[in-house]
């Protein structure tokens, strides 16, 4: 995968440093260009009212069903208690 930006570049080399999977890669690389094409300039010049103005952005985006995280959909715990004794 070629990475476009300084910023995409070494989070790729970080990302296969650290060994993570293809595809997580692909997902925080996607994340990344998301945020630099909202930012217009590359991700190392944000400042943290950028990162505050991203946040919000994404708090008002819908959550397509794909997207949705792993898990119980009633969101309980995944651990059920023994009974004592």
């Amino acid at each position: 995968m070629q990475a476009a930006s300084l910023s995409l570049s070494r989070l790729e080399r970080d990302l296969r440093m650290a060994g993570k999977a293809g595809g997580t890669i692909q997902q925080y690389l996607s994340s990344l260009r998301g945020f630099e094409a909202f930012l217009g300039r590359d991700a190392d010049q944000a400042s943290q009212d950028d990162l505050r103005d991203w946040v919000d952005h994404l708090r008002r985006q819908p959550i397509e069903k794909g997207d949705r995280p792993r898990g119980r959909p009633d969101g309980g715990s995944h651990v059920v208690a023994r009974p004592a004794g």
